[in-house]
């Protein structure tokens, strides 16, 4: 009789092994990567937009650090920065922010396939109901945040912190002096679901 061997040949296990492990690894990282998952999970996406809009509502204020992580999982892109001011902004966030401040300084812009953003320096320091598009469903006004749900399915956020609070939470505002009339930030958002 004839023994049979009850090991599968090295090799095939090996392969086997080295299959699942590398099936492991791409799907942790498609699952845990949160700019990735982001971006090939739609539930994430929504997740991600669902947290960041109830804890604002809750709030009724902009965590900076939140925002600016919100931003850059929610839909990563990429950041335009001007110091003497952006040349070619967007048109319809800079005309918001020119009806709210008209001494706005744009300086910053963000852009992604869900986000479009303006940010910069003004001396405006509350945030005028009245000069926003009343079209817009107000989910939370207060002086200085407004959180609106847009007609086309997405949200306009708009918010004024202090520079100095600005550069506590990120690094990338620029340190120069800010002149006494330019004290604050003013930022426009546009977020598409």
């Amino acid at each position: 009789m004839k023994k049979q061997s009850l090991n599968k040949s090295p090799k095939k296990n090996t392969f086997s092994f080295l299959i699942l492990l590398i099936s492991i690894i791409i799907a942790s990282f498609i699952l845990f990567v949160p700019k990735i998952s982001s971006i090939l999970i739609p539930q994430k996406r929504t997740e991600i937009l669902q947290n960041f809009i109830s804890d604002t509502h809750k709030k009724k204020d902009i965590d900076l650090q939140l925002y600016w992580k919100f931003r850059e999982f929610y839909s990563p892109g990429s950041f335009i920065y001007q110091p003497e001011g952006l040349d070619n902004p967007d048109l319809q966030l800079i005309t918001i922010a020119r009806i709210l401040s008209k001494d706005f300084k744009p300086i910053l812009m963000f852009h992604s396939s869900r986000i479009d953003s303006i940010g910069g320096y003004t001396s405006t320091s509350a945030l005028n109901q009245d000069s926003i598009t009343a079209q817009n469903k107000i989910l939370l006004h207060t002086p200085t945040l407004y959180l609106s749900s847009l007609p086309n399915n997405g949200y306009l956020l708009i918010f004024l912190k202090p520079v100095e609070k600005v550069k506590k939470a990120n690094g990338f505002i620029p340190t120069i002096e800010t002149k006494k009339e330019k004290d604050y930030w003013l930022e426009i958002s546009k977020i598409k679901k």
